[in-house]
């Protein structure tokens, strides 16, 4: 005996019963893919961004590779890219050199600055000595190294930093004030007040 499919009951009616449970077997399923797609795309989104971060970090740290200064004006704003080796801390200075008992400190940075030009690299590179604490904005390529020193000041009670910058081009803004008890610098440059460009020796 053949049964009809009006036959049935409603609650053993195929289409509607095996509708009902594929899906409320297949929903647990289904859900698993759909988290999984989510977390493999919020994963792959924060690798990009965490990229993305260190390569502007990146970025901006080559730009910023002069010392701590302030920004000059636009109409002045020249940036070198470093391609030299990593900067070098230079060794020490002969105490005779460094030394700022009984010597007013714009002789002391100037002797300084002819000490290093003339005889530590014999001409060979730009050098700048320059007051740390003063407002300027120093872009330089080539740098070969940097010597730290600092004057004393027995009289006031004073230390104060200075910068020694051996190098092969850049420009130079000074933003505070000037003399030789801020900066001083030999090598192949060209000045136009409180700007100096310096070139290749």
């Amino acid at each position: 005996m053949t049964t009809r499919l009006a036959d049935l009951p409603l609650d053993e009616t195929y289409p509607q019963n095996h509708t009902f449970a594929t899906l409320r077997s297949t929903m647990p399923f289904t859900l698993a893919i759909a988290a999984g797609v989510l977390c493999v795309l919020t994963a792959v989104a924060f690798i990009l961004l965490t990229c993305g971060l260190r390569s502007r970090r990146r970025e901006y740290s080559e730009l910023d590779n002069s010392l701590p200064v302030h920004s000059p004006d636009e109409k002045h704003r020249v940036v070198f890219h470093d391609v030299a080796s990593p900067t070098l801390i230079g060794s020490p200075l002969p105490l005779s050199i460094v030394d700022s008992v009984d010597i007013d400190r714009a002789d002391w940075v100037q002797r300084l600055t002819a000490h290093v030009s003339n005889e530590r690299h014999r001409g060979r590179y730009n050098v700048l000595t320059i007051h740390t604490k003063i407002d300027y904005h120093f872009a330089h390529e080539g740098v070969v190294e940097k010597i730290p020193s600092s004057y004393t000041d027995a009289n006031n009670k004073l230390v104060i930093p200075y910068e020694t910058v051996i190098f092969e081009q850049g420009n130079l803004v000074r933003l505070g004030d000037g003399g030789y008890i801020n900066w001083c610098f030999h090598g192949n440059f060209k000045r136009d007040d409180n700007v100096v460009n310096f070139f290749p020796i």
